[in-house]
């Protein structure tokens, strides 16, 4: 499996989206599913629909900078680019549940923004869109996740040519903080950031969890079963020590980092993992 990942100059663009100014309008690609998208347009005519069609790049993403929904009930045949060019510029996707959109990877978005139109009526979907014009920001919310996979999507393609083709790479998959929530992680994440080492994962049993995602005020974000610390724009995932260590394993983590670690602490590190120790590093506050 290599999968593929956006332009870099439409993610640098599509940063600098102002959410405020986003408008009532729902964009969609007429190739893809129009049979069904018409009986949404027939049945709320009051609603501004915006074909993509007969637009330079720019002009595609111009619009969906300003549209609050996206729509995609064609075949969904792969992981589509509109749908993640929409995402990260800002719009609520909405999907019918047809090829890869049923599975919760290629589009990682929660249930009720997925429509298996053989249960589902037209008026289901309206009733959805006007839910998200009434209320854009816990609608958007809602997606943060898929956003941010998008965002990791080119980190992810790098890592699956590696292992296809079992390349020798000393500086392989994400960083991870095994050192969990503590008092010194924001000085390290900003010392992370600094060194443009954004950690991907941190590592913490008690965090991971769903109950913690409801006690954090906001801090964390729970999202298809997982959890994410919010960080200005950027989301990192909290996993397991079990999950890391398989990750690690898998190589999908490629760094662990820790602050200011006792001798006995990077040992037990170490240990547990199985790491190398080129893939250790160490911070000092």
């Amino acid at each position: 499996m290599v999968e593929d990942y956006l332009n870099q100059t439409f993610l640098t663009r599509a940063a600098q989206v102002d959410l405020s100014k986003k408008e009532n309008i729902v964009a969609y690609n007429p190739k893809k599913g129009f049979e069904v998208v018409k009986l949404f347009i027939a049945d709320a005519p009051d609603i501004d629909w915006r074909p993509i069609e007969n637009m330079t790049p720019a002009q595609v993403q111009e619009l969906l900078a300003s549209a609050k929904v996206y729509i995609d009930f064609g075949n969904h045949p792969g992981k589509d680019r509109i749908p993640r060019e929409a995402a990260v510029s800002g719009c609520v996707v909405l999907v019918g549940k047809r090829g890869a959109a049923i599975n919760d990877i290629d589009i990682s978005i929660p249930a009720e923004f997925k429509f298996d139109m053989a249960g589902s009526t037209p008026r289901d979907v309206i009733d959805k869109i006007r839910a998200v014009f009434e209320d854009f920001p816990a609608a958007h919310e809602k997606q943060a996740a898929y956003r941010a996979r998008i965002h990791d999507d080119k980190n992810r393609f790098v890592n699956e040519v590696v292992e296809a083709f079992r390349i020798k790479k000393t500086n392989r998959g994400a960083v991870a903080l095994p050192q969990g929530f503590n008092d010194g992680i924001s000085s390290l994440i900003d010392k992370l950031q600094r060194e443009s080492l954004m950690p991907g994962f941190i590592v913490d049993d008690m965090m991971s969890t769903a109950e913690m995602a409801k006690l954090s005020e906001g801090l964390i974000l729970r999202e298809q079963n997982r959890n994410y610390l919010r960080l200005d724009n950027k989301l990192i995932e909290i996993v397991t020590r079990d999950d890391a260590k398989f990750l690690y394993i898998e190589g999908r983590i490629g760094k662990l980092v820790l602050l200011e670690p006792s001798e006995a602490e990077l040992d037990e590190v170490k240990d547990f993992y199985g790491a190398n120790v080129d893939d250790l590093m160490t911070f000092s506050p």
